[in-house]
């Protein structure tokens, strides 16, 4: 009897083909909770998407691979994206009629509707149209998805939702870093599971924030918002991040003092803000005068890895279409 292989190509499609099952199953579930919970699992693998991970299936459903030039709607990763996002968007306006609405409202936003109006035109006179025309849709699906959750959700939701994925996210990184370090270890510190350790420590450097808020806010269990605080930290750390370093810094600061004005009268939250603010303006003179020495205590060089070179060719390129 002739033994019948499995090809794995066939994987990525099957598991396509089980999503798209399971939406469908969200939109025709008549029990609220299956209905909210479906949307809950969403959205948190929404959320995973976001930081480009670089394992499956989260790379089999990165919305970005549609500004790929190589990326074609004929294979198998296609396929499942355009069904994926493309079920999602029917059924999210099917099941919550306020979808499209909530899309349109960002048109309303006098600064984000400019910039998402600005780059949809900017198609027109864009040296590679096709390259710009398929980062603009993601733009607007990402934009509408991102809005849908902000209308559909309150703020402390959306901030529960965010550790559940940072959580998942950590997790499987410090995994592939120590049990697979040919994927999750990059030259220059942890990467886990996304494509640089920039993109991770930038996510940990949030992680740490909305762990720490959470802690703050004095919730059912304190010591594992503080756990995962510390874990988000720690892994902060390995990524060897300057900047994503200095932001989470900021922010914790930013939260302390937002703390410390709260519990003050008017006129000593007037004096502690002036204060903070000629302090501010000591540290930025500080700063800009030695601006190497800190770069290099930092492990940056005073080209910012070779970004700064690149400034005076975009300058050039601003001058030639300074309107455009």
């Amino acid at each position: 009897m002739k033994q019948i292989l499995f090809d794995p190509i066939f994987l990525p499609l099957i598991l396509g083909v089980v999503i798209i099952y399971a939406l469908l199953a969200f939109h025709l579930s008549s029990s609220k909770k299956v209905s909210f919970l479906f949307g809950d699992i969403f959205t948190i693998f929404f959320l995973c998407l976001v930081p480009k991970l670089v394992i499956f299936p989260f790379n089999k459903f990165d919305l970005s691979v549609l500004s790929n030039p190589v990326f074609t709607l004929a294979s198998a990763t296609g396929i499942i994206v355009m069904a994926f996002y493309g079920s999602s968007f029917i059924l999210l306006h099917l099941y919550y009629h306020k979808y499209l609405e909530h899309t349109l409202s960002i048109l309303k936003d006098p600064f984000l509707g400019t910039l998402i109006i600005l780059a949809v035109c900017s198609t027109f006179w864009a040296y590679e149209t096709e390259k710009t025309l398929r980062a603009t849709l993601v733009i607007l699906f990402l934009s509408s998805l991102a809005a849908h959750i902000s209308r559909r959700y309150s703020l402390p939701k959306i901030s529960s939702l965010m550790r559940i994925s940072h959580t998942i996210v950590a997790f499987l990184s410090a995994f592939y870093a120590l049990a697979k370090p040919s994927i999750g270890i990059h030259e220059k510190g942890w990467k886990g599971i996304a494509i640089h350790p920039n993109f991770l420590a930038i996510l940990m450097a949030l992680s740490v924030l909305i762990w720490t808020i959470d802690a703050l806010n004095k919730p059912k269990y304190p010591g594992l918002s503080w756990g995962m605080a510390a874990f988000s930290f720690f892994i902060l750390q390995m990524a060897n991040s300057a900047g994503a370093f200095v932001t989470a810094m900021l922010m914790l600061m930013m939260i302390g003092l937002l703390r410390v004005l709260k519990s003050l009268t008017f006129q000593q939250a007037f004096t502690a803000i002036v204060l903070f603010l000629v302090l501010g303006i000591v540290i930025m003179i500080l700063l800009t005068e030695n601006w190497v020495s800190v770069l290099s205590s930092l492990g940056k060089d005073p080209t910012l890895t070779g970004r700064t070179e690149f400034w005076p060719m975009l300058i050039d390129a601003i001058n030639q279409r300074p309107v455009l």
